[in-house]
């Protein structure tokens, strides 16, 4: 008698891995574009900056667009010679 063959060998370890990848991708975008603010209104630890200008509030730190320009200017700098 021919047997069954699962197609995944670990169901389960991929859904806790797929879970907890999306965990920490939400947590990391908020830390890098939520203001800093006590809790209600941002988070204590975060990293993006905040403008108020006649326009409205204005993002005005890097968040996490920082890795592409460190990533760029190190990259020039090792290649360049």
């Amino acid at each position: 008698m021919r047997q069954k063959t699962r197609t995944c060998n670990n169901p389960e370890l991929i859904f806790i891995m797929s879970s907890l990848g999306a965990f920490l991708g939400i947590w990391l975008g908020l830390l890098l574009t939520t203001p800093a603010a006590p809790f209600p209104g941002g988070l204590p630890f975060a990293l993006a900056t905040v403008n108020i200008t006649a326009h409205g509030p204005q993002f005005a730190g890097t968040g996490w667009r920082w890795w592409a320009s460190y990533c760029a200017s190190n990259c020039r700098s090792r290649h360049a010679g």
